[in-house]
């Protein structure tokens, strides 16, 4: 048995832009309201819990952004779009028996209701939501366990370094999408099995992985 483990915001949700309105709007960091600085943190792999950090913001602040910018997402889930061409690969991957997840740190209802909005529901199998923003890993490993999943018939599908990171970490492969958080050539400098530029090269290779 095959399994695709998706990340779900920037890899599936074409979301960026609201979580980026929304952790403006809870810090009033500046660089967050300067597309040039956000630029620079997606091709310099500085994500927002490093930016926070740096101004020296408690892990229990950090906690209370992340679970407050859940709830103010939910009030938002149904203007973010589907990247295009996504539908298309989950439903060959479906048609082709593999058995699809979702590893993400947005809420778990705020992924299920993205899905029923967007008529994607029946391609899942299951949803883990609420993981913290360095816990992926080991959220990934428990999917594995509760699956009953081996690493090397699961491959993690995600837009970021932390993704890849967190595959290797399982010795499980990774494909990396460039039309997420990270730049192509920041996560292909981090060695992932394929950095893939658009939805029908993901369909492609992760079909080709599945034979």
């Amino acid at each position: 048995m095959r399994a695709v483990i998706f990340d779900f915001d920037g890899t599936i949700a074409d979301s960026f832009g609201t979580v980026i309105e929304i952790a403006y709007q809870l810090t009033k960091l500046d660089q967050l309201a300067d597309l040039d600085k956000v630029k620079w943190m997606r091709d310099n792999n500085v994500g927002l819990a490093q930016a926070l950090k740096g101004l020296k913001i408690s892990k229990w602040k950090l906690l209370w952004l992340l679970q407050r910018g859940r709830r103010l997402m939910a009030d938002r889930i149904k203007q973010v779009p589907v990247f295009p061409g996504l539908e298309e690969v989950l439903r060959t991957l479906k048609q082709n028996r593999f058995q699809l997840y979702i590893v993400s740190t947005n809420s778990r209802s705020n992924v299920e209701r993205f899905l029923k909005e967007k008529n994607l529901e029946s391609y899942f199998n299951r949803i883990y939501g609420g993981v913290g923003l360095l816990e992926k890993d080991k959220v990934i490993k428990r999917v594995l366990k509760h699956e009953r999943l081996d690493p090397s018939s699961a491959i993690y599908v995600g837009d970021e370094v932390r993704d890849i990171e967190a595959a290797k970490r399982l010795g499980m492969p990774c494909a990396a999408v460039a039309w997420g958080y990270n730049s192509d050539v920041l996560l292909a400098s981090y060695a992932p099995m394929v950095v893939v530029r658009t939805p029908q090269q993901l369909e492609k290779v992760l079909t080709e992985w599945g034979r």
